[in-house]
């Protein structure tokens, strides 16, 4: 037994292989962070600053209601009474869904997508053209970018920013597959079972081992190298934390920024040994709770919140990836103003969310030798000192509301025409609890204590006209012309 130097009262048994006789799996208690502490410090600021933001919060909401106007999912109504009309009207579905395809288009429609060209030379060279089939041919077959670019094109439209990390990676298959002979034939296990240089195996006595897989094919397990080189993984915007004033590439290249990840336990025992892992940092310690396989509410992207995704099937252990430039040499006990060394690095650092531990710190440039960061940024409609995009229904948000909102007005004053409510006094004889539909005759002792308000004889088509308006607006901000919907345009010119 060991005290734990967090928490002194815990006792807790340390995995030694000398005395168990088994593997060292790591720390079985939360590790300090030692000389790493001013960095998990200073990290952990910049994120409480980051994740407090009011401008993030916004776009967050922002998003959300883009998410659920494109779904078109309204939420339960009280007023004017209990579940009166929500519908959300599909005008930032019809404008996403009709601009995707064209952007997409417009992308990488040509073929091909990328065109070498010599400067000041107008004919390609041999050489030229067969580096630009070449390049083309990965860019489609290997990086499959289409599949990107669609994707690419969906998250700007309804989100208005787009995050990815760029990455080297490898993909690796176990496979079993028979063993042929030269004449290509399926080999087969022999009567005599053999060592791998095809020697007879010999039993005790010196006789050589009959075979129990006789007659049966011989298989053998390898693995494939399904891809390696580059590639991007997206990163959802509620995954991203970042300065609110980063607007140009340039800025964006050198702002502190962090992304989340979850990895599973089993993958961070795996990658010790790879670049920057602190091996004394990563063990049994890290073990979330047993049937954790749900992403927790507060943790769930705008996509996933609005489609109720919730179901991982993994146990995952949260941590927050920082791209961040830090004094290497910064004395820690000396106040700022006595520093002497001013000497920067760019960092990868990888924290665990919920215990503030370090267990990944290496230089930015042992994973890109340009130095650069790997979290890579798209916006639409970018504008300087601001760090994230608008979205299509950002554009359009008063449009797609106030219409919605209009319409259901319109429904629930028809609904108050068709079935008005009425007051009756105690002489007309009606029951408390009536049912009453269109066509039914209800029997009272006198009509005359009855009486239905006269303002709900209105025509609510009358206000349609109102609707309209909203649509005219809507289709000139978002490009809609009649020949994009299959309408005949009767005017023959544009404008």
């Amino acid at each position: 037994m060991e005290e734990n130097p967090v928490n002194p009262n815990e006792k807790v048994v340390i995995s030694n292989a000398e005395d168990m006789g088994k593997p060292n799996l790591g720390p079985t208690f939360r590790p300090d962070n030692g000389v790493y502490q001013a960095l998990v410090d200073h990290c952990k600021d910049l994120q409480k600053a980051f994740e407090d933001s009011t401008y993030r919060r916004d776009k967050l909401e922002e998003i959300k209601n883009a998410r659920k106007t494109y779904e078109q999912v309204g939420d339960k109504k009280t007023l004017p009474w209990e579940d009166a009309y929500n519908l959300v009207l599909p005008l930032n579905t019809i404008t996403v869904d009709n601009l995707e395809p064209r952007l997409h288009s417009g992308l990488i429609g040509r073929d091909p997508i990328a065109r070498f060209e010599m400067n000041a030379v107008q004919e390609q060279s041999e050489p030229v053209k067969i580096l630009e089939a070449w390049f083309n041919q990965e860019l489609k077959n290997e990086i499959k970018v289409k599949k990107h670019a669609m994707g690419i094109v969906h998250t700007l439209l309804l989100e208005g920013t787009w995050f990815a990390l760029a990455q080297y990676n490898r993909h690796e298959e176990s496979r079993r597959d028979f063993v042929f002979n030269p004449d290509g034939s399926i080999r087969i296990h022999g009567q005599i079972l053999t060592d791998q240089n095809g020697q007879p195996v010999m039993d005790q006595s010196g006789q050589p081992q009959p075979n129990p897989e006789f007659g049966n094919p011989i298989t053998r397990d390898f693995v494939d190298v399904l891809y390696e080189g580059g590639e991007i993984e997206r990163v959802a915007f509620s995954d991203v934390l970042c300065a609110d004033n980063i607007g140009t590439d340039e800025e964006w290249e050198r702002a502190d920024k962090a992304f989340f990840t979850r990895p599973t336990y089993a993958e961070l025992m795996r990658s010790k040994g790879k670049t920057g892992y602190l091996v004394d940092k990563i063990g049994p310690w890290l073990l979330p709770p047993k049937g954790l396989t749900k992403i927790p509410t507060k943790e769930q992207s705008p996509e996933q919140e609005i489609a109720k995704v919730e179901v991982t099937g993994k146990e995952t252990i949260k941590c927050v990836n920082w791209f961040i430039t830090y004094p290497i040499n910064r004395v820690e006990d000396k106040p700022r103003e006595d520093q002497e060394d001013f000497t920067e690095e760019k960092l990868f650092v990888t924290i665990t969310a919920d215990t503030n531990v370090l267990i990944r710190v290496a230089l930015l440039r042992d994973f890109n030798f340009s130095n650069r960061t790997l979290l890579r940024r798209i916006r639409l409609f970018p504008e300087d000192g601001r760090s994230f995009g608008t979205s299509i229904y950002g554009k359009i948000r008063s449009i797609q509301d106030g219409t919605s909102d209009f319409f259901n007005q319109v429904l629930n004053a028809a609904m108050v025409c068709m079935i008005p409510w009425f007051f009756y006094d105690e002489t007309s004889g009606v029951e408390k609890d009536i049912e009453i539909f269109p066509g039914k005759g209800v029997k009272v002792d006198n009509v005359k204590g009855i009486l239905i308000p006269d303002f709900f004889k209105l025509n609510p088509a009358n206000y349609l006209a109102f609707v309209n308006i909203f649509i005219d607006l809507w289709e000139r901000l978002g490009n809609i012309a009649n020949p994009q919907i299959g309408k005949v345009d009767a005017k023959e010119k544009t404008a």
